[in-house]
């Protein structure tokens, strides 16, 4: 009878452990969840930053090359009118 005792005294004891241990690896298991569920959002975060600097910069250098676009069309055609204007002046002194 004692040894029955016993055994069943170390079978409860080895439940015990047992169901510890389970609910030790659930907690664990749970808090790396959360810890996951905070990465995957703090890589949405980074990503969604990183399209904007993108979009950010590439409007500014679209607007940048617009602008020298702009300034290098004015410089051609003030060259170009220049060059007329040279021309008619070149142009009028032989005519006379």
């Amino acid at each position: 009878m004692e040894t029955t005792y016993f055994a069943l005294g170390v079978l409860s004891m080895v439940a015990v452990i047992i169901i510890s241990v389970i609910v030790v690896g659930l907690f664990k298991v749970m808090r790396l969840e959360k810890t996951v569920e905070n990465l995957r959002v703090d890589s949405r975060d980074s990503v969604e930053s990183i399209h904007r600097r993108i979009d950010s910069v590439n409007d500014n250098f679209h607007r940048d090359l617009e602008s020298i676009h702009g300034s290098l069309s004015k410089s051609i055609e003030d060259c170009n009118l220049d060059c007329k204007k040279y021309t008619d002046k070149r142009f009028d002194k032989s005519q006379k």
